[in-house]
């Protein structure tokens, strides 16, 4: 499943943002699954631009975003 630059969503309890690719040159540095050592493929999150459609290469970012009541 796709989710949105911006989105916030959980993923196995980790509360995920996405965002976009901070350094080109580099895609993945700053990406939660990258510095846990997570492989994001195959778990049906998106993060190449070929693969999404707003075509934008992305990471995902652990949130602090809290919920308003």
């Amino acid at each position: 499943m796709e989710h949105k630059l911006g989105e916030t969503f959980i993923w196995h309890g980790h509360t995920l943002e996405v965002a976009e690719v901070e350094d080109p040159e580099n895609a993945c540095s700053g990406c939660w699954f990258f510095e846990q050592t997570i492989s994001c493929y195959g778990n049906g999150l998106e993060c190449m631009d070929d693969s999404r459609r707003d075509h934008t290469n992305v990471i995902f970012k652990q949130s602090t975003k809290t919920e308003e009541l």
